[in-house]
């Protein structure tokens, strides 16, 4: 799995590397990262970043999900007493390349990507006779991603106490994603 990410962010930034002409091009290049509840079925977190590079209309994406799956549990103190706590059920990890178009537009940004993804799911479990078992699964998939942005299309300079100006102007943005 670690070879096919590094293999991902290879050819994403060696072909990064070789559009670069003598032509001027708007060349975007953003980050960004979030946490949530996953839409999967699995019960825990999910965690995603992903790395976009834009030129011209063009979107290419590189995205990275980790789901941590977990169960509330109890563990017996005494025969009367039980602790709470939690279970690791398994996870899942998805890495995306994705293609899409991207149109920016008086203070928003659209953009619709879809792709290919390599998926590595595992699931833990506890058997019939109290033993610990987990499966494993490797599986390509078809992704797609549909992102809304909102930012402010005047940039400021940042300042410390509303007096000082620090830095070049930046523009800071609001993300809604629909991730699949």
């Amino acid at each position: 799995m670690k070879l096919h990410a590094l293999l991902i962010i290879l050819i994403f930034f060696s072909a990064a590397a070789f559009s670069q002409d003598t032509l001027k091009t708007n060349q975007v290049i953003y980050w960004d990262a979030g946490f949530g509840v996953p839409l999967t079925g699995a019960d825990g977190i999910q965690l995603n970043t992903s790395l976009n590079y834009q030129v011209k209309k063009n979107l290419f994406t590189l995205r990275l999900i980790e789901i941590e799956s977990y169960k509330s549990a109890t563990k017996p103190l005494s025969p009367y007493t039980l602790w709470p706590g939690f279970t690791n059920s398994g996870n899942m990890t998805e890495v995306d390349f994705l293609y899409g178009l991207r149109m920016v537009s008086r203070g928003h940004s659209f953009s619709l990507s879809a792709g290919l993804s390599f998926n590595d799911k595992t699931t833990n479990y506890t058997d019939d006779h109290d033993q610990k078992q987990y499966t494993e699964s490797r599986y390509p998939g078809i992704p797609f991603e549909i992102n809304v942005l909102w930012f402010k299309s005047s940039k400021q300079r940042y300042r410390i106490y509303n007096i000082f100006p620090v830095g070049k102007p930046r523009v800071l943005a609001t993300v809604w994603d629909l991730n699949y």
